[in-house]
């Protein structure tokens, strides 16, 4: 976390230069005040120490880079945070398959891990989408191509198609492809994990 210490003839200007220095908005600091001007500012400087809250993003990275770390894994992380959603994406240098795992079983694991993690005791629960080497965005695009594919052929040969097996975000991708389709349309059948 960013810190900074100021001064000033007041603990307010003292602030203000800090916020300044930061580039910070006064809800996103906190403040400490180390030292009072004495006799209303006549004698002596305010000095605070201000520091930036870590955002849920900079927490998020900061547990990855730990994750990564530990399996000596080495890469740039990228953290978009939207109001709904933190949006993580990692680039490795030929180190990705060990992140992603086996059809992507650890990406999923450690969005997982990370979710938990951020959102323990928040009031709002943000969506955690960890991309590694663009793995998932590939993921999604093969899953919407599957679905295209699949409602050519149900359109040609007025028979319905059975995909295998999808999780659930696996499935939202596929009914949210083809939901405007209005010559198909699309239904989950079975239960978790079938």
């Amino acid at each position: 976390m960013k810190s900074i210490e100021a001064s000033g003839k007041t603990v307010e200007e003292a602030i203000e230069k800090a916020l300044q220095t930061l580039g910070a908005k006064k809800e996103d600091v906190e403040v400490e005040i180390i030292q009072q001007p004495k006799w209303g500012g006549l004698i002596g400087q305010a000095k605070v120490r201000v520091t930036v809250k870590e955002t849920v993003g900079d927490k998020a990275k900061g547990l990855l880079r730990e994750i990564m770390g530990a399996m000596g894994i080495k890469g740039e992380i990228a953290v978009r945070e939207r109001e709904e959603q933190i949006e993580i994406e990692v680039a490795t240098q030929g180190e990705g398959a060990l992140l992603i795992g086996r059809e992507g079983n650890t990406l999923l694991a450690i969005q997982t891990l990370l979710s938990a993690i951020i959102n323990k005791g928040q009031e709002k629960h943000r969506k955690v989408k960890l991309d590694i080497n663009d793995y998932m965005r590939r993921k999604e695009e093969k899953l919407r191509e599957t679905a295209l594919r699949a409602a050519r052929e149900v359109r040609l040969t007025r028979e319905a198609k059975v995909l295998g097996p999808l999780s659930a975000s696996e499935r939202r991708i596929i009914h949210s492809t083809l939901k405007d389709d209005p010559y198909v349309y699309t239904y989950s059948e079975g239960e978790e994990p079938n």
